[in-house]
């Protein structure tokens, strides 16, 4: 087993992950997009926290099962592009179940971007699924945890800002990262 600081050193995990103590639903959104240096390429953060928070006030993005995918687009954004903030305390975020967020994924993308948005999209949900994975990275924020190989593949995708897909042409590739990753999941991505 691998220790969780040695997943963050080897994975370069600072820049897409971060822990966030924002119990407010826009404060926790704005404390990813400002802790995950994966949003330093960006062209504005100001401009995209903004578009983050007009897309939220139209509906919350609380999917449910304690994860949000708060989503801003614009047509600077060149490449998909995920932070991940991981919360102790919970984020009341009018999610469809009613229960607080632990997992909020905050993405950027272009407009024009479309096919590369919702492959990425599909790729964090499938993942998502899966209950134990879920409170895997909840736990993250405890002493103790222990990551394997099962997780080496999204800290990976995570880091690299790489995000794969089988598509039937073949493999799709969204992101700005060069590796090729393998899930080891029990699905097929």
């Amino acid at each position: 087993m691998l220790h969780l600081e040695e997943v963050n050193e080897k994975m370069n995990m600072a820049s897409a992950l971060c822990f966030i103590k924002s119990t407010d639903k826009f404060d926790a959104i704005k404390e990813v997009i400002d802790s995950c240096s994966v949003f330093d390429r960006l062209h504005s953060r100001a401009a995209f926290t903004d578009a983050v928070f007009k897309r939220e006030f139209l509906e919350s993005t609380g999917i449910g099962h304690s994860v949000a995918v708060a989503h801003g687009k614009l047509p600077s954004i060149t490449n998909v592009t995920i932070g991940l903030g991981i919360s102790r305390e919970g984020i009341p975020f009018e999610s469809v179940d009613g229960k607080p967020v632990y997992l909020l994924f905050v993405i950027g993308s272009s407009p024009d971007r479309q096919s590369e948005y919702l492959s990425s999209m599909s790729t964090l949900m499938r993942y998502m699924r899966n209950t134990s994975f879920r409170r895997y990275l909840k736990n993250l924020l405890y002493p103790g945890t222990h990551a394997d190989d099962t997780y080496r593949s999204f800290f990976s995708m995570l880091s690299s800002q790489e995000f794969i897909r089988n598509t039937r042409e073949g493999v799709m590739r969204t992101g700005t990262g060069s590796s090729n990753i393998s899930v080891g999941m029990d699905c097929t991505i």
